[in-house]
């Protein structure tokens, strides 16, 4: 918003924070979006039976056991994006 005080300038800037917002925010849909699957297929694989084979405890106990890491915060210059 400060850049508002100065009219006259180009609005390379404000385009510049904007592209780096939008980057953000699509990285953080794109993260949701495996998210979203990874939650689907803990679902589906225990619908039912013992907390000992329940596949939601086990995958949220080891993420190892994910079918994908894309949810995980992915990492630009050690700092977490999410």
């Amino acid at each position: 918003l400060l850049l508002s005080e100065k009219k006259d300038m180009p609005c390379d800037e404000a385009d510049r924070i904007a592209s780096l917002h939008l980057q953000e925010v699509e990285t953080k849909i794109e993260a949701l979006t495996h998210l979203r699957g990874e939650l689907a297929t803990m679902v589906a694989g225990c619908r039912g039976g013992r907390i000992s084979d329940c596949r939601v405890i086990e995958v949220l106990s080891d993420h190892r056991k994910c079918q994908h890491d894309a949810h995980l915060p992915k990492k630009k210059s050690g700092v977490a994006l999410s």
